[in-house]
């Protein structure tokens, strides 16, 4: 038996071991309920839009559907990514549909600019004279100061489909996703991807998911998913005009 001038701890110090170890505990705790939360919502959504969820584990579950004409893959994940000396995690959606075997061999993705950059390209652009994309399609418009499209979109491509490719009812479509407010919540920090034959959405962390934001979502990327098929093959019909001269 310790005295207790012998003893190695006093009560203070075993007072203060135990919060330590209960905060842990709290931290790791209110971790798991919110680890739990993401994938029980995300089943939520696949059930009211007629879908079953398949479950790799806690962290990764997805389903596929067909909507708006379009076979979708909607994934939900927590993904860890690395800034220095720490690492942090985030839930992100991923939703997927396929697109022609033209679109293998050429890759596109999409970003806002945000007002900062959106305000520099556009000073860049000020003194740019418009110049139009693509004679031979009546659908297509001047880029320029005119078209606040450039300040808005960073868009970063390459491939073998030719310049000056993207028609007026691409970027409208592009447009329509970010600025449809039922969706706004998916679209902050989010990414639009065309790669290895599939359009693919990105989304920042969601705040909240929503079965009739992301059946909104499916639609706009449905109706881009359709511009691009048809832009690629205008641009080949196009490629085979001026060949043919």
């Amino acid at each position: 038996m310790f005295s207790r001038e012998s003893a190695p701890f006093d009560d203070l110090d075993i007072l203060v071991f135990c919060g330590v170890a209960l905060l842990f505990f709290l931290f790791w705790f209110l971790g798991r309920v919110d680890n739990r939360k993401h994938p029980r919502r995300f089943e939520k959504i696949a059930k009211e839009l007629g879908a079953a969820v398949t479950q790799v584990d806690e962290f990764d579950s997805s389903f596929e559907l067909v909507a708006h004409g379009r076979a979708f893959s909607v994934r939900y994940a927590r993904i860890s990514r690395s800034t220095g000396s720490s690492t942090s995690s985030l839930w992100k959606l991923f939703v997927s549909t396929p697109l022609t075997k033209r679109w293998e061999y050429h890759d596109l993705q999409v970003r806002t600019l945000g007002r900062v950059g959106g305000w520099l390209v556009n000073l860049l652009l000020r003194n740019r004279t418009p110049h139009r994309i693509a004679k031979s399609d009546a659908s297509t418009t001047r880029i320029g100061v005119s078209d606040d499209f450039g300040t808005r979109f960073s868009i970063r491509e390459q491939g073998t489909l030719p310049p000056n490719w993207i028609t007026d009812s691409v970027r409208q479509a592009v447009r329509a996703i970010y600025d449809d407010p039922e969706i706004k919540v998916l679209t902050n920090h989010s990414t639009l991807e065309a790669c290895e034959g599939r359009l693919s959405f990105i989304s920042g962390e969601p705040d909240k998911l929503q079965a009739i934001a992301v059946n909104q979502l499916l639609a706009h990327l449905s109706t881009l998913a359709e511009a691009l098929i048809a832009a690629a093959e205008r641009s080949d019909r196009f490629g085979s005009m001026i060949d043919s001269r």
